[in-house]
This record gives structure tokens, sequence and C-alpha cells, in this order.
């Protein structure tokens, strides 16, 4: 009988080291989640507050975030242009920024204006008469007031 309890010492051992770690842990404290409990002379009435609403990141408002105004630079779809472009389009001059509630932004430039375009996905490069602009892999160009590539816009590659 005696040989019976030396073999359970170190499953009891294990319990007891257990019971005294768990009672020597300090409780965690629990988050407040702004529940108050009704007095026991009153009648709670659930109230429902509202989820705060989701943070919607746009394009131009992560592009926006990235820039510093002391450093400017080609960012996204605007920075791939400028890779295709070369010194066309010189150097950012300013931050991209955004110019309207569609989500279009624009980014001044030492030779012109940087421009993306929301509807149609596409980055563009102006000097005040020429034009380019990334749709896809191709390099469209063109000439004149239009600020959208007309249907006969040159394709380059």
């Amino acid at each position: 009988m005696r040989y019976r309890i030396l073999d359970f010492l170190p499953l009891l051992l294990a319990i007891l080291l257990a019971a005294g770690w768990f009672g020597l842990q300090q409780p965690i404290p629990l988050p407040d989640l702004g529940i108050l409990r009704p007095a026991a002379t009153e009648v709670a009435t659930p109230t429902v507050k509202p989820a705060p609403p989701t943070a919607v990141v746009t394009r131009a408002t992560a592009i926006e975030a990235l820039c510093n105004a002391g450093q400017p630079r080609f960012l996204g779809s605007i920075a791939a242009l400028k890779a295709r472009l070369g010194n066309i389009m010189g150097d950012p001059a300013a931050c991209e920024r955004q110019i309207d509630a569609e989500g279009n932004t624009e980014q001044l430039t030492t030779t012109g204006l940087a421009y993306y375009r929301r509807r149609l996905n596409e980055a563009a490069f102006t000097t005040g008469w020429d034009h380019w602009a990334l749709d896809g892999n191709d390099l469209l160009q063109w000439a004149g007031n239009e600020v959208e590539p007309p249907a006969d816009a040159a394709r380059g590659h």
C-alpha cells in the first residue's frame, strides 16, 4: 500500500504546484464596457449603442498619409507613370492631394501636373498641352485641352 502512494506522488505534486501557481496569480482586470448595472429598485432598460462608423481608407487618403511635404515623391500609379515618362514628368514639387469627392487627385511637378482619374483608374500627366496616361500597360499620348484621353489617343509601348 505504501508503494501505491509513491506512484501517485508525482501527480499529487503537480496538482499542488498548479494550485499554488494559480493561487498566486493576480486577477486580470476586465475592460470597462460602459455597461451600468441598475439599482435594485430600478428596472433596467437595455440601451443599444450604435457601432462606430468604419473608417474607409481611400486611395487618396492613403497617398496623402504617405507624403512628406518636405520631400514629396511620386506614389502609386503616378510613380508608375513617372517610370515610363522619365524626365518629361520632372520631379514632384508638392504632395499628391485629393481634389474632389470622387477620389480624383493631382500633384504638381517641376514640368507640369500629374493627376489620377479614379473613374478610369488612370494616372496621367500634362505639360498644359501635351498629355500622357497609363491605360493598363499601354502609354497613351494626346495633345489639346482634353483632360481624359480621347478615343484617338496614340498608343505607345
